[in-house]
């Protein structure tokens, strides 16, 4: 009788820890027809922004605890993340995230890619396309990947098409009750990202620049602020 062959010893799954998370501010880029949900606006109370979050999510899922709910100055920005935005790396269609990254080169970077992945598909000659810049506090105690590309490399493919991978594993994240992944960025070497699963960990979210990015026909060429500074923001590689 030949001897059994042992099964390959399976490699122990890397251990994560949860790091503090401050900063202030962190940026995210949302484009400029994006607007605020302008009833969370104003109201300081989380019992009364629970009320309103059930008439506003009547008749569809929420995508987040309502014990969660953000209030307070530019809560309204921090609410159109979670009840506006679609899947992304770190969530699916059940539920949202509030992305963000440490430094605003960082937000440029990762929205440009984007927006040209986008462009390259629609054939697009030439285009100018509005974003605006957002500012916010953050204060969280995230599942921390960073310096993890190379032993979680499924959390880091650069290929959107990809992303159910990063996304289960962000779902089963979140029901443990992590308030959400820092990461480091894909699209900017040395830049931290953040996706955050609770909306109330995000204070003074409000708006900063307008940027302008410029769409050459095969790449974005530059970032320019409507804030005069002197010529671009950011001069993309080639």
């Amino acid at each position: 009788m030949p001897p059994r062959r042992r099964a390959p010893a399976r490699k122990p799954a890397p251990v994560l820890t949860r790091a503090p998370v401050d900063w202030h501010p962190a940026a995210r880029i949302v484009s400029a027809r994006r607007t605020p949900e302008e009833l969370f606006e104003g109201i300081a109370s989380a019992d009364e922004a629970r009320d309103l979050l059930t008439i506003v999510t009547a008749g569809r899922p929420a995508r987040f605890d309502p014990a969660d709910v953000a209030v307070g100055e530019g809560a309204g920005w921090v609410m159109a993340a979670f009840l506006q935005g679609g899947a992304a790396r770190f969530n699916d269609q059940s539920f949202g995230a509030f992305y963000a990254a440490r430094e605003e080169a960082t937000a440029i970077a990762e929205t440009q890619f984007h927006y040209a992945r986008f462009l390259l598909a629609a054939r697009e000659d030439y285009a100018l396309i509005g974003v605006r810049v957002l500012l916010a506090d953050i204060a969280a105690r995230a599942i921390d990947i960073r310096g993890r590309a190379r032993t979680l490399p499924q959390l880091y493919d650069p290929d959107p098409s990809h992303y159910a991978r990063s996304q289960q594993w962000a779902v089963a994240q979140r029901a443990t009750g992590a308030d959400g992944v820092v990461y480091d960025s894909v699209r900017r070497e040395g830049g931290e990202c953040i996706a955050l699963f609770r909306p109330r960990l995000v204070t003074r979210c409000r708006a900063g620049d307008r940027l302008v990015y410029e769409w050459d026909g095969g790449s974005i060429v530059a970032a320019y602020s409507l804030t005069p500074r002197g010529g671009p923001v950011k001069e993309p590689d080639h």
